[in-house]
């Protein structure tokens, strides 16, 4: 019996020969099935896919031996954030016009032979544009320590202090203030370089008239539960008042039993739903009324339970035991089990529900339901299914 051969076997012509990919494998190169499918895919002829050997482990490396460095890697992720708008940056350096050199897009031998290696120890260093309108050209890059590019970011501040361009950073450190004083007062007060650098910054603590005492802005903010640093810049670089800074917080703060506290923290302290206390502050209730425990409970067992504390309890529905509750019923007969009531019917002495009069009388129930709503009694109905068909 001859062998089944698929209707969709592929076959391939090899030196005259037909084969299958699988017969391939054994010729030529002695290549597997993978490498010879993967190169017939790119267009290689198919003797040129058999023949040709497979390329040793570590050659693409014998070029400049450096695919697992750290240079390597760099010159892999500056090309990606020029050249791939798949790429996470290539907003801010492709998608802004920046180029590359044409020379290192495909030659890594001829990006190290200009910028060399990095310098130890190499984890402080990473490529840096000299100008950052620039791209990634001969003569515009370099090695640089994290705090040398942090210095060339586009987006630093300078001013010219006796004729010269200076970082704000550095004239700050120099003058021995800080960099936000220095920058209150040329971008907010609008003082002159010479005044903002030449002014010492003031050592006499500046107090504040607050509920009838003086106190600095730190107890302040103690006291009213805003963060000093908020409370800073609304009065010293906004311009408000302390009342209107404490005022002004976007998470107000209310006095509950003498204690300042958020919304949230007063739910998270009070165990009060976010929703119950604000519906309740809005219904003019003080915030001690807002957080104390203003829900019904009755008297079960020994102990005091909500409605839902009872459903659990009992194991009844919650809207049963709210219909009981909203109609005044006592704790007794809000927790009594529900039984259904079925109508009783004498039958033979015995009073039963219709279920079990369709059993003993050997009828259908729905039937004899019926005929009972139709207004039959159950004698009538009875004899009404029992008699005979002609």
């Amino acid at each position: 019996m001859n062998k089944r051969v698929p209707h969709n076997l592929k076959l391939y012509h090899y030196k005259g020969e037909v084969f299958e990919l699988t017969e391939l494998c054994s010729r030529g190169a002695r290549l597997r099935k993978s490498t010879i499918k993967s190169r017939l895919r790119l267009g290689w002829s198919v003797e040129k896919a058999v023949d040709t050997p497979r390329q040793e482990k570590g050659a693409i490396n014998v070029v400049h031996g450096m695919r697992n460095t750290r240079e390597y890697s760099i010159w892999s992720s500056m090309k990606k954030r020029i050249l791939s708008p798949s790429n996470p940056n290539y907003q801010f350096y492709g998608g802004k016009g920046l180029g590359i050199e044409p020379e290192w897009v495909k030659s890594f031998q001829a990006f190290i032979n200009h910028i060399g290696e990095i310098p130890e120890p190499k984890s402080d260093y990473s490529i840096d544009r000299i100008d950052n309108a620039r791209g990634y050209f001969k003569g515009n890059v370099r090695w640089a320590t994290l705090q040398e590019q942090a210095r060339n970011k586009s987006n630093n501040l300078y001013a010219t202090y006796q004729g010269e361009k200076r970082l704000l950073v550095e004239l700050a450190k120099q003058a021995g203030i800080s960099y936000q004083t220095l920058y209150s007062r040329l971008y907010i007060r609008e003082w002159s370089i010479n005044r903002a650098l030449g002014t010492p910054v003031q050592e006499k603590e500046r107090r504040y008239y607050f509920k009838g005492e003086w106190h600095n802005l730190v107890k302040i903010s103690e006291m009213c539960g805003v963060a000093y640093s908020t409370l800073n810049n609304r009065v010293t670089q906004q311009g408000m008042t302390v009342d209107e800074a404490v005022r002004a917080n976007p998470y107000p703060t209310i006095e509950v039993h003498g204690e300042w506290l958020t919304l949230n923290q007063i739910c998270k302290k009070y165990q009060v739903s976010f929703v119950t206390l604000k519906k309740r502050l809005a219904k003019g209730m003080t915030p001690e009324q807002a957080v104390a425990d203003q829900i019904e409970r009755k008297l079960y067992q020994g102990r005091w339970l909500s409605r839902q504390e009872l459903a659990l309890e009992t194991g009844l529905g919650i809207d049963t035991i709210n219909r009981r509750w909203r109609k005044g019923m006592c704790i007794e007969d809000i927790t009594k089990p529900v039984t259904r009531k079925m109508t009783q019917h004498l039958h033979n002495g015995i009073m039963c529900s219709l279920t079990q009069i369709a059993k003993l009388e050997g009828v259908p129930f729905g039937s004899l339901a019926r005929h009972i709503r139709k207004g039959l009694s159950l004698k009538e109905a009875l004899g009404l299914m029992k008699r005979p068909s002609n």
